[in-house]
């Protein structure tokens, strides 16, 4: 995790972010609370630390964690503003996805989205434990059917909501180079199989797998149980790869 610290940004009035609006939402029926989650997921967290405790792995980040009636609860904001005016001062802080944060919190904590806002939320332990719970469907699904070796590609325009679901991952994901999203020839007929193919250059595979797993989440809002999304490194002379400069398949996405 990478370390910043609060910059001051002032106590100007804010307009209602994205998770406030989904937010707002999620009271209306099933559909709207799992797309609030989908955004919490897929929210960019910033979450103030606290010096790390002694005999911590060095360059790791504590979470600050308050204690609130007995109960261990992290503050976390979706922009850095939010938080400077909750903290009223200069404090360091990280950034992590919402399913990152979910993932690698202790069980016993609880979170509290954006506290001191109109639009606060208090996540539980038994709502996190199903939203772990959620995660790892969410990962399982994504690995879908083994693509082989050599996997005919389609020349499918792929779905504008999956596109559009994989956008701000690929962009916030500074690894990826280049991103291509092609369908895959299935000999059944359900479910439908995409291939996303990202170039990361010579990151390493625990690198690779976080980006994966980042890009996965994010797809979710805009997967169906008729739809598998593979998720595959670019590899420019052999498998996919080639077969892409092959067939001369443009990019979704390149820096």
């Amino acid at each position: 995790m990478t370390e910043n610290v609060a910059n001051g940004a002032g106590n100007s009035s804010d307009g209602p972010t994205a998770l406030d609006l989904a937010l707002i939402k999620s009271e209306e029926g099933e559909a709207e609370a799992q797309a609030f989650y989908d955004a919490f997921f897929n929210a960019r967290l910033y979450i103030p630390t606290t010096e790390p405790e002694p005999g911590a792995e060095e360059g790791s980040v504590a979470l600050l964690v308050a204690d609130i009636d007995g109960e261990g609860v992290v503050p976390v904001f979706d922009s850095q503003e939010r938080l400077t005016r909750w903290a009223e001062r200069e404090m360091p802080f990280t950034v992590l996805a919402g399913h990152a944060l979910i993932e690698h919190l202790d069980p016993e904590l609880q979170i509290a989205l954006n506290a001191g806002h109109a639009q606060f939320k208090l996540f539980v332990g038994e709502e996190l434990g199903w939203l772990r719970e959620q995660l790892g469907k969410s990962v399982r699904a994504l690995d879908g059917e083994e693509i082989g070796e050599e996997p005919t590609i389609l020349k499918a325009e792929a779905p504008p909501e999956l596109s559009a679901a994989l956008a701000p991952a690929l962009a916030r994901n500074t690894h990826i180079g280049a991103a291509f999203l092609v369908a895959v020839e299935n000999k059944k007929t359900d479910p439908a199989r995409w291939l996303l193919v990202l170039d990361v250059g010579d990151a390493s595979e625990a690198i690779f797998a976080e980006i994966a797993r980042d890009i996965g989440v994010a797809a979710q809002a805009a997967l169906d149980a008729r739809t598998v999304l593979d998720v595959i490194a670019f590899n420019p002379s052999e498998g996919p790869g080639l077969e892409l400069l092959r067939l001369g398949i443009k990019p979704i996405y390149a820096k």
